[in-house]
């Protein structure tokens, strides 16, 4: 696997990118068995203007999302994912916080990872990067017909 510097070195390669540099690269491991990768914030000091995916295991660009209007960050922190799905409540026994994503109802996108937060206790909650909070992660149905949750 590689490096989080090795990940903004590969994000520097990407094409179609405007001037800027990349931030700092957050791991995303799936949860549907697929290859991790990273999300490297491509901007300036104060704004994101795009994404860049990177293949964690070989260090590829897989792909880059710009956006119409750059933003300060489109990726919450953990501690943002960890008080949020805590609501408050911070001195309950914490197992791990990590980016995740699998393709469901609740996003289909990678570069729309969600928090999961786990605590000693087994339970989990899942933080999308809008801080909603989620108990679970809808599959997507085939045919339509599904329901999302939240």
């Amino acid at each position: 696997m590689i490096t989080a510097a090795e990940a903004a070195e590969a994000a520097r390669r990407a094409p179609h990118l405007p001037l800027g540099e990349p931030g700092v690269p957050r791991l995303v491991e799936r949860l549907d068995g697929g290859p991790a990768y990273y999300l490297v914030p491509w901007g300036t000091a104060s704004i994101v203007q795009g994404i860049v995916q990177v293949d964690a295991g070989q260090g590829g660009v897989l792909g880059v999302t710009l956006f119409q209007q750059p933003v300060a960050d489109p990726l919450l922190s953990p501690e943002q994912a960890l008080e949020t799905a805590a609501g408050g409540d911070l001195d309950t026994t914490l197992h791990g916080v990590r980016l995740v994503w699998q393709p469901c109802q609740e996003s289909t996108s990678p570069v729309r990872p969600f928090y999961e937060v786990v605590w000693a206790d087994g339970r989990r909650a899942y933080v999308d990067m809008s801080g909603r909070t989620l108990d679970r992660l809808t599959p997507l149905g085939r045919g339509g017909g599904g329901q999302t949750s939240g």
